[in-house]
């Protein structure tokens, strides 16, 4: 029996190296979602979130931070575009393959790093 949306939450984190206009961030999200059978809702809601740095104020590096929702949680992408690397952070009540998000993410660039996680509601059985 499959369990429903929320009970457990699935995690990845890659970092990767490379730099590049904030349209391929989008594109590289939206690529990724597509690659492990997710979706993206439709409407507004579906649209991405995309704050570029340094703020206002001159905090914070140089570089975007994109935020895909998907109807089974989230995608991130935060770029750091001084240090030639982005970190992708997939959060996801629904489980996915890990090797197939990182084959796809290594065509964009190269993988140095990536760590997972599971965690579940002990709550609910």
């Amino acid at each position: 029996m499959e369990k429903p949306l929320g009970t457990e939450m699935h995690q990845a984190t890659f970092v990767a190296q490379g730099a590049f206009p904030l349209p391929i961030y989008e594109d590289i999200l939206e690529g990724l979602v597509n690659t492990i059978g997710m979706q993206i809702p439709p409407g507004e809601t579906g649209q991405p979130i995309t704050k570029v740095f340094p703020a206002e104020d001159g905090s914070g590096g140089n570089g975007v931070t994109v935020v895909q929702f998907l109807v089974e949680s989230f995608a991130v992408i935060d770029a750091w575009d001084d240090l030639d690397h982005f970190f992708v952070i997939i959060n996801s009540c629904r489980p996915f393959d890990c090797r197939v998000a990182g084959d796809y993410l290594q065509t964009k660039g190269h993988i140095l790093d990536f760590a997972q996680s599971r965690v579940r509601n002990p709550d609910i059985p």
